[in-house]
């Protein structure tokens, strides 16, 4: 995936869901600058396993994205490894219907990657050692989606803002 230019288009995506929202009703920062090679293999070494390639060149390109859909932020490399995001996803899943939703998964093969601020929306990349390796899980107490791969699950969310974009222009 040529991810410049995709992450280029969410940009605009985004700017004309921040356009429609006369409100203030979500906060729409630009993504942030990609992460070094450096940083990534600290991370990488750090969880113990490489990071999914896809999601590897995408956090290259973009370290991160706050609000990249309504609250929902998409963990920056270091956001991998700990930090208040990580710890809202630990609360967020100890729900029974969280644990039989992924039955068969070692938790430690789920990668947390993007998670909601306010709502109980949380995203989860299995590694490669995972029974699918490569694919996203919504999770919101039970599983609400799964993506074949990182890559779909972006193009997925820049889809959710163009609705989110004409739901907003609806409300006037």
């Amino acid at each position: 995936m040529d991810w410049q230019s995709e992450i280029f288009m969410a940009t605009m995506v985004k700017q004309q869901v921040a356009d429609a929202d006369r409100t203030g009703l979500w906060r729409h920062p630009l993504p942030e600058p990609g992460a070094t090679e450096s940083e990534l293999d600290g991370v990488e070494q750090a969880l113990g396993y490489a990071l999914e390639p896809e999601f590897r060149r995408f956090l290259g390109h973009s370290n991160g994205w706050s609000s990249f859909y309504r609250d929902i932020h998409l963990f920056a490399a270091r956001q991998l490894l700990g930090g208040p995001g990580q710890e809202r996803v630990r609360a967020l899943l100890k729900t029974p219907h969280v644990d039989n939703e992924l039955s068969g998964y070692d938790s430690a093969d789920l990668l947390p990657i993007a998670v909601s601020e306010n709502g109980h929306d949380v995203f989860l990349l299995a590694s490669a050692n995972a029974l699918l390796p490569g694919v996203v899980f919504w999770i919101t107490g039970q599983a609400v989606d799964s993506f074949d791969n990182f890559s779909t699950w972006f193009l997925a969310m820049v889809d959710y803002n163009r609705c989110e974009q004409a739901r907003l222009q609806s409300l006037g």
